[in-house]
C-alpha cells in the first residue's frame, strides 16, 4: 500500500505500547506526505518514538489539532521531532495548550526550523 495522505481523528492510544506502535507506523510509511492528527490522545511513548524516528519521516504537510501532551517530556519530544523532520514544509497546529518545555525546545532549535507554521 502506498498511502500518501492519512487523516486520523479521535484515536485513543490507551497503552504505552499502542502509542509507540502508532509512531512507528507513521514513521515507516515511505510515501506519506500529508498527515492530519486530530483529537489523538497518545501516551508519552508516542512523542519519544516520534522524536527518535523524526529524521526518517517523509511528511511534508502536518496538521495537528487538539492533541494532548501528557507530560513536559512529551512536549519536549514533540518540539524536537518537529525540528528534525527533514521534509516538513507546512505545519498547522491548533487547539493546543503547550507548556513551557515545548516553547523552550522550539526556541533552542529555531534556527533549524524550515517550515511555514500557521
Amino acid at each position: 500500500m502506498q498511502v500518501q495522505t492519512l487523516k486520523l481523528h479521535n484515536i485513543q492510544c490507551t497503552t504505552p505500547a499502542s502509542s509507540h506502535h502508532l509512531a512507528e507506523t507513521l514513521s515507516s510509511m515511505p510515501n506519506l506526505t500529508d498527515l492530519t492528527l486530530h483529537g489523538i490522545e497518545p501516551k508519552e511513548e508516542f512523542y519519544s518514538t516520534l522524536k527518535a524516528k523524526a529524521s526518517s519521516i517523509q511528511v511534508q504537510t502536518l496538521n495537528l489539532h487538539r492533541l494532548q501532551c501528557p507530560t513536559s517530556a512529551s512536549s519536549h519530544h514533540l518540539g524536537e521531532a518537529l525540528c528534525c523532520m527533514p521534509n516538513l514544509t507546512d505545519l498547522t497546529m491548533n487547539g493546543w495548550n503547550f507548556d513551557e518545555e515545548f516553547y523552550s525546545t522550539l526556541k533552542a532549535k529555531a534556527s533549524s526550523i524550515q517550515v511555514c507554521v500557521s
